[in-house]
């Protein structure tokens, strides 16, 4: 059953950008919220779901703020042209991304070389960046490019 409550606005900036709320109460329908990131989602912890995406697109960046009430476990796959960090802001219980321990210093990079495995806590708030390559490269001075 789809639940959304959707809110856009575009920005005066010569890059254009939109800004969009969605909310759900279904956890399949919000791993498809995150476009781009083929991801699938399995609820681990009983009780009913509640999440949401609030999220920006630039031309070359996604910036975004998800929400899980519920213990998932997130599968996915960026396409090869992007990198994404994702930061949990707030959670509650023991998470694990890709073999590493979810906390509050934990900072997860992803890319499109290898797909991911995300186990995630209950009540996370996880916020994002997702960025093409080839923007990135070109921001990083040459020591830092040949680390990418």
């Amino acid at each position: 059953m789809r639940d959304l409550a959707q809110s856009k606005l575009a920005l005066d900036n010569p890059v254009e950008s939109i800004v969009n709320f969605q909310s759900t109460k279904d956890f399949e329908e919000q791993a498809v919220l995150l476009e781009g990131w083929n991801q699938g989602y399995a609820q681990l912890s009983s009780g009913g779901f509640e999440g949401y995406v609030s999220e920006m697109r630039f031309d070359n960046m996604h910036l975004f703020i998800e929400y899980s009430s519920q213990r998932l476990v997130k599968n996915g796959l960026l396409t090869e042209v992007n990198v994404a960090v994702g930061v949990p802001l707030q959670f509650s219980g023991n998470g694990l991304c890709c073999g590493s321990a979810c906390n509050h210093q934990s900072m997860h990079i992803f890319s499109g070389k290898d797909g991911f495995e995300f186990f995630s806590p209950t009540q996370l708030v996880m916020a994002g960046i997702s960025v093409k390559r080839d923007t990135l490269l070109n921001t990083l001075n040459a020591e830092d490019a040949e680390l990418a």
